[in-house]
């Protein structure tokens, strides 16, 4: 960690060279945040370039008590959420409580499934997903806020969240029971073979 608060220091100080090795040091672990929030690659890598200049422009409120990966993630996280916002692809949220009361009930091992730490596999998966139940799954699951988390975060009602969680998990099943009775394969072979989902 000295080293890191080290680069920390210089790229306060204006050097950018210090700022190009946080960058690319964390360079991954951003990536895969925002190719799980965005629609395609190309909109990754301008989410990602957004929140690195937010990181950058940030740096000096950076509390050294806390974990830095941590709040590059935060600055993520908030980043590809605003850029959904800006786009309108979450707006306007749609409660589906009303409608998912006679729906079966999900299982609940989708979750577990699909949170594995390489989410490369996923990818093709998550990006299928409307916006709204996108950024819901991906709040729940891999940044594991609750639903009132995600209500605060979204301006959405509680309600709205599960239900929008619900829906996610109800189309990631069913793709997944689709291509089950197409190959034959188990959720996890479709999932570690998806090229395509």
């Amino acid at each position: 960690m000295p080293e890191l608060q080290k680069e920390i220091e210089r790229a306060l100080a204006g050097e950018t060279q210090a700022e190009r090795k946080l960058f690319e040091r964390h360079y991954s672990y951003v990536m895969s945040i925002t190719l799980r929030f965005m629609s395609g690659r190309e909109e990754a890598e301008e989410a990602l370039n957004d929140s690195f200049l937010k990181v950058f422009s940030r740096l000096g409120q950076y509390n050294a008590a806390y974990s830095f990966k941590t709040w590059v993630r935060q600055i993520t996280v908030n980043t590809c959420i605003d850029r959904l916002r800006k786009k309108r692809n979450l707006i306007p949220w749609l409660d589906l409580s009303l409608f998912l009361n006679h729906t079966p009930l999900i299982s609940e091992e989708l979750p577990e499934l699909l949170s594995n730490d390489d989410q490369t596999p996923v990818l093709p998966i998550l990006q299928k997903l409307p916006p709204r139940y996108r950024a819901v799954f991906n709040l729940y699951v891999f940044e594991e806020f609750s639903h009132k988390e995600i209500a605060a975060k979204l301006s959405i009602s509680e309600g709205t969240s599960k239900s929008n969680y619900a829906r996610a998990k109800a189309i990631l099943r069913k793709h997944l029971e689709k291509k089950i009775a197409y190959t034959g394969k188990t959720p996890i072979q479709i999932i570690l073979s998806s090229d395509e989902f």
